[in-house]
């Protein structure tokens, strides 16, 4: 009862995103279109991974468990919706720029942007209160997924999805000292 009490809040949900999307598309801004592309790409996920849920399962806990899953995601896509149309200027834009200023991504790939990104993130412990230099690991990430072929909305469900596994699948360890990372709890045999 309580699988199927979930599953049809999840399909209201998803009636309302489509009457947001619907809605949006009457004003021509592109703000709006931003918004309606970042809402459509959640939703067609949350979707999909809904319909695995409700057809192929075993076991009402491990149903109980993806729904609870999938209603988190939406929530944190809805949350994000109204930054997404900023984020994906700035995908676009610095995309213009590296592909004019280091080549297009047909001639280079993701590797020169990673060793990159590796002494980037030397100048951060340097220098961690600099907001700049992360900012410069942020650059060299989104080059780096865009030259690998990623697109922006592969990379933001992919952020999604990870975050979702962080808050539901792993267990953390507990803080210690400041400048020590904090890591998942890993099984026996898995690498660090």
């Amino acid at each position: 009862m309580e699988v199927t009490r979930r599953i049809l809040t999840i399909t209201e949900v998803f009636a309302m995103l489509r009457s947001v999307c619907s809605r949006l598309r009457e004003f021509d801004s592109l703000k709006a279109e931003f918004c309606i592309a970042s809402l459509e790409s959640q939703l067609g996920t949350a979707e999909r991974e809904l319909a695995e849920a409700k057809s192929g399962w075993a076991s009402c806990n491990e149903q109980q468990k993806r729904i609870a899953e999938l209603e988190a995601q939406l929530s944190e896509a809805r949350k994000a919706a109204g930054q997404g149309d900023r984020m994906r200027a700035f995908w676009n834009a610095q995309a213009e720029w590296s592909q004019a200023t280091f080549g297009l991504d047909s001639e280079r790939g993701p590797i020169g942007p990673l060793k990159h990104l590796a002494k980037e993130v030397q100048e951060c412990l340097s220098e961690p209160y600099n907001a700049e230099e992360k900012v410069d690991c942020q650059f060299l990430v989104i080059d780096a997924q865009r030259r690998a072929g990623v697109t922006y909305d592969e990379h933001m469900d992919a952020c999604f999805v990870k975050l979702a596994i962080n808050k539901i699948e792993r267990k953390w360890n507990k803080p210690g000292n400041d400048d020590e990372p904090i890591e998942h709890v890993r099984a026996p045999q898995e690498p660090a």
